[in-house]
């Protein structure tokens, strides 16, 4: 932007210069960096007239003077300008002004910082916080599988455009403008990401690469409508990170990152339970292990739960986060584990009751 409004200058390209009904001189000024900008960001060049009020554009009277591919190029540069400012510059979120819960309240962005470190996290209504950098990776694998899937029921020019478009080798900023172009919205509800996706090939092609197609055709489940194609993935959110309560801002996992945390909790509920019916007292085992009376009881739930309700976690037939895991083991206990160091149950007709599920 410097070189630009520097090169306007030198060139005499200066602001609109009028007079006024008192005969003065108003305008005709260099351009300011910030009026150059707001220039190169205006689609009344490209044909287009905005609602200001609503925030959306329709079709005008009057002719483009400029290309929408030309257009869309700035953007990319105006945006790759922004985040490249400096190493400490942080780029916008990848759903920043897409991001939606099921009541149509749009999450905007809330930055917090602590202990030197700064979190930035999608915010839609009071109390409730999405980490915005865990989600905008859930994003761009999902991305980045629909480019990589089998495109066959897709329209073949958007197909043909799609598998030209590299993501693998794309910065964030250029990752983020892709996904800004492509997704027209993404919905959070009831644990799950809907992604709706632009089915026009025009605002794809700046970021076609010439001599580059994507010969992945993996599986994917999407709906193809008139208009757009939707996709749906399943989500999980968790309050604990590293048992640490996170201050009601949820962590947010795709299913594959689920599963290793529900495997996790069960491997640590049987190395507890096996300490547990080896020694008998519990205070000595929670000292050595460093962690809390309620915390090595939650996972005692869990290893003494019934089998049933655990062969349906670890079958995926019953599809839960981590917090459901405590609260159904507390809920189904086949042998409730003791609550105190005085317990007075043998380790052996302990065994015995889940001895078919080991």
């Amino acid at each position: 932007m410097n070189d630009l409004t520097e090169y306007a200058r030198q060139n005499g390209i200066y602001g609109k210069r009028w007079e006024t009904n008192k005969r003065k001189i108003r305008g005709g000024n260099p351009i300011a960096k910030m009026s150059m900008h707001r220039i190169l960001r205006d689609k009344v060049y490209i044909g287009q007239i905005e609602n200001k009020k609503e925030g959306t554009f329709a079709k005008g009277e009057h002719e483009p003077i400029i290309s929408t591919e030309l257009f869309n190029r700035v953007q990319i540069a105006l945006a790759n300008n922004a985040n490249n400012k400096s190493a400490s510059t942080h780029a916008p979120n990848i759903l920043t002004g897409k991001l939606f819960n099921h009541n149509g309240v749009k999450f905007i962005n809330q930055r917090t910082s602590g202990k030197g470190k700064k979190t930035t996290y999608y915010y839609a209504t009071k109390g409730f916080y999405l980490t915005a950098a865990r989600v905008d990776e859930i994003v761009i694998k999902t991305i980045t599988d629909f480019l990589n899937s089998n495109m066959s029921n897709l329209p073949i020019n958007l197909a043909a455009i799609l598998k030209r478009i590299d993501i693998t080798n794309m910065n964030f900023a250029e990752k983020r403008n892709l996904i800004q172009s492509l997704v027209e919205k993404v919905v959070y509800s009831q644990e799950q990401l809907i992604y709706t996706l632009t089915i026009d090939a025009q605002k794809l092609q700046p970021f076609i690469k010439e001599h580059y197609v994507n010969q992945n055709t993996n599986k994917m489940e999407y709906i193809i409508g008139d208009n757009s194609i939707t996709i749906t993935e399943k989500v999980f959110l968790r309050k604990y990170v590293n048992t640490v309560y996170d201050r009601g801002k949820n962590g947010v996992l795709n299913v594959t990152d689920n599963n290793h945390l529900i495997l996790k909790a069960f491997a640590t509920a049987w190395k507890y339970r096996e300490l547990y019916e080896r020694d008998g007292g519990a205070d000595n085992i929670i000292h050595n292990l460093h962690t809390s009376p309620r915390q090595f009881y939650r996972y005692l739930d869990i290893a003494y739960m019934n089998p049933d309700k655990i062969n349906e976690i670890l079958s995926g037939k019953l599809k839960i986060n981590v917090n459901d895991l405590f609260r159904i083991a507390k809920e189904n206990q086949l042998l409730l584990a003791c609550s105190t160091t005085d317990c007075t149950k043998s380790a052996s007709s302990t065994a015995a009751s889940t001895t078919s599920f080991v």
